[in-house]
């Protein structure tokens, strides 16, 4: 039997694989720009509001529900890393580093990730846990307690709680429209806004320095009455222009009071320090400037730290650039099994302990020392740089009650006021309040 090569059809062939490789290619990026956008789009057609106004309609549960999808699935890792940085940049206001340094919470290495872990878990529990929740409201129970003797003694201002809780409400959506694939829209901004503004009535934090904000000509068309009779409990402003405002003030407030001191640089170099240790030796100065080159100017001279050279900028620039070109572009969205998640979803039902699954900053606070804790991609990493793996006692791999979170001299306290302040969240959400009306509910 001869076989016979027929030439011309087979050099055809092979001239026009490279259309079907073209082709093929094109087909995919159609299929991934439909896929990419689908989360967004879907967001807007549900929630399309036709004026500003309309979308003081948003209730927290619908918030909650858009906000928990970008932090879990769209953009997880700008926001985890958006939260954590948030919490490192209140420590540029002199009153806020000095009351750490004084009570030893900032002032030592080994106090840094615990603050950090303990913080981290209650803005997560009261953040991601459905509104009203026992978790959610155990959570802002035992910040309020921790908070109280502080707040009586003029320790902690109210203006820092209002800064503090500005950050964490804008640091992820600042973070979204400057490093990820796209920007947050209206719709997903005023979320951010209804979830942190019912989160700051149920931590007490007064609204009123806000009001004039709403005012500014050409922002919103609120009369002067409307926003004068808005009051944290049953807010009738829509949650944007609430975060907009916030956005003003906490401007203007870092202004005038992110000014350099001793204690921020202190705590900002210890808390620097903690992010390093797993961080080999021999980069340490690198990472050091480039999380330098993270901070905004004013932030960075309050703080004290060293102008980051101007290639660091660059390579930090062109890094995310080029990660937001391949997300856009090239990957299909993250998949519902795929879904982040920063604490388990129940209590271990033999300690009635929860577990963390994320390191909070360098160390393994709370997590359990299951086989890939230990020995999974991120664990080998940190033994072969000589960081730290779930186990140690020292970092609780039991896990966490919330009733007990906080410095050591706090556990074990607080249950009498703790009790009080969920009976009186749990009346906030069952709409018998003092309002009369659930002020969670906008």
């Amino acid at each position: 039997m001869q076989l016979r090569l027929n030439l011309p059809a087979l050099a055809s062939i092979q001239g026009s694989g490279w259309i079907y490789g073209v082709a093929g290619f094109v087909s995919y990026l159609v299929v991934i720009r439909l896929l990419r956008y689908r989360f967004r789009n879907k967001l807007l057609r549900k929630h399309a509001y036709p004026t500003r106004r309309a979308m003081a309609a948003m209730t927290v549960e619908e918030a909650h529900a858009i906000h928990g999808d970008l932090s879990f699935s769209e953009f997880p890792l700008v926001f985890y890393n958006a939260t954590s940085f948030a919490l490192f940049k209140t420590y540029a206001i002199p009153t806020i580093s000095k009351l750490l340094m004084a009570t030893g919470q900032l002032s030592r290495p080994e106090n840094v990730s615990a603050r950090a872990a303990d913080t981290g878990v209650l803005v997560a529990e009261f953040t991601y846990n459905a509104p009203g929740s026992d978790r959610s409201v155990d959570a802002m129970a035992r910040v309020n307690f921790l908070h109280s003797r502080y707040r009586k003694a003029g320790a902690i201002l109210d203006d820092d709680m209002l800064y503090t809780l500005a950050l964490f409400a804008l640091e992820s959506g600042r973070w979204t429209d400057r490093y990820e694939w796209r920007k947050l829209t209206p719709v997903e901004r005023c979320a951010a806004g209804v979830v942190y503004r019912s989160l700051g009535y149920a931590l007490e934090t007064p609204f009123d320095a806000l009001k004039p904000y709403m005012l500014q000509p050409g922002t919103t068309d609120y009369t002067a009455a409307e926003v004068e009779a808005d009051t944290n409990v049953g807010s009738t402003i829509d949650g944007l222009t609430w975060l907009e405002a916030l956005d003003k003030w906490s401007v203007m407030y870092e202004r005038e009071k992110m000014v350099p001191s001793a204690t921020s640089r202190d705590v900002a170099q210890c808390t620097i320090g903690t992010f390093l240790i797993p961080v080999p030796r021999f980069l340490r100065p690198f990472a050091t400037n480039m999380i330098s080159a993270l901070v905004d100017p004013l932030t960075r001279r309050a703080m004290m730290l060293p102008d980051p050279r101007a290639y660091h900028g660059w390579l930090l620039t062109t890094t995310f650039a080029l990660r937001r070109w391949t997300i856009r572009y090239l990957l299909p969205p993250r998949p519902g099994w795929l879904r982040i998640s920063y604490f388990s979803p129940a209590a271990d039902p033999q300690t009635g302990r929860f577990h963390a699954t994320y390191y909070h900053v360098a160390h393994p606070w709370y997590i359990a020392p299951s086989f890939w804790a230990r020995w999974g991609p991120s664990a080998l990493l940190a033994h072969v740089t000589g960081g730290y793996v779930p186990g140690a006692a020292e970092f609780h791999p039991e896990g966490y009650k919330i009733a007990d979170v906080g410095p050591k001299y706090q556990q074990g306290k607080g249950a009498a006021e703790m009790e009080a302040n969920r009976e009186k969240q749990r009346q906030n959400y069952a709409g018998t309040g003092p309002a009369g009306r659930c002020p969670m509910t906008l």
